[in-house]
This record gives C-alpha cells, sequence and structure tokens, in this order.
C-alpha cells in the first residue's frame, strides 16, 4: 500500500517556484527591514523542509541546511553593492534585480541539494 500511495498520491507539497516566490519574499523583506548592507552580508539557505530563509553571515551546508547561497558571492549581487552606497530603497527600481539574484540562488540551491534538484517546478499558483 505504501508503494502506492507514494506513486499515485498526490502532487508534492512544494515546487521551486513556491521557494522561488518565498525567497523572494524574503529577500525583499531584509532589504526594506535591514538595507542592502544586511542582505549582502548574509546567506539565503534553505532547510530540511524545503523552506528558504535568510541568515546572517555564512552558514556552513550540512546539519540543519540543505543549501546556502551567500548573497555576496553571487554575481547578480553586484547591483546591490552600488545601491547600498546609494540607500535607495525604491523597490520599483530593483525588482528585476532581485529577480535575477533569485534565479543565481536557486541555481545554488539545485547544484547544493539533490532533494531541491528533485522538485517540479510548479508555478506561482502551486500547481
Amino acid at each position: 500500500m505504501g508503494l502506492l500511495s507514494s506513486l499515485f498520491g498526490g502532487r508534492p507539497k512544494t515546487t521551486k517556484m513556491k521557494v522561488a516566490g518565498l525567497a523572494a519574499s524574503t529577500i525583499d523583506y531584509v532589504i526594506n527591514d535591514a538595507g542592502f548592507d544586511t542582505m549582502l552580508a548574509g546567506s539565503l539557505v534553505l532547510d530540511k523542509n524545503l523552506q528558504p530563509s535568510f541568515r546572517s553571515g555564512r552558514p556552513k551546508t550540512g546539519g540543519e541546511f540543505l543549501a546556502v547561497a551567500a548573497i555576496a558571492d553571487l554575481d547578480e549581487a553586484e547591483i546591490f553593492k552600488t545601491l547600498a552606497e546609494t540607500d535607495m530603497r525604491d523597490a520599483s527600481l530593483f525588482q528585476p534585480f532581485i529577480d535575477q539574484l533569485i534565479y543565481a540562488v536557486l541555481r545554488q540551491f539545485e547544484a547544493q541539494s539533490p532533494a531541491f534538484a528533485a522538485l517540479p517546478i510548479g508555478n506561482m499558483l502551486g500547481e
């Protein structure tokens, strides 16, 4: 019975698109609450429940984290280093750059976590 329910038991609880949406919300929150400098000094991590969250510093992969993406190490974070110097916080201006940053984070998650890599892509509606 366990085999049949695993084969036909329905959809996975999460998708890569859901993780992307949560990661983008997290980055938006960090930028608006703590600023670009804090974001650049931290990392997005993927926990064992496949939930992304922000951590200050650079936690190690393993233990409680399946994957760690240090923001400052990503090429896509370069624009935020410039924005940090200007103290600009108009989200409409930097939203396209957040999207690029999230794609880079997802690439890191996929490279580090077989569980994340195995998730379906899905869509933003959770389907």
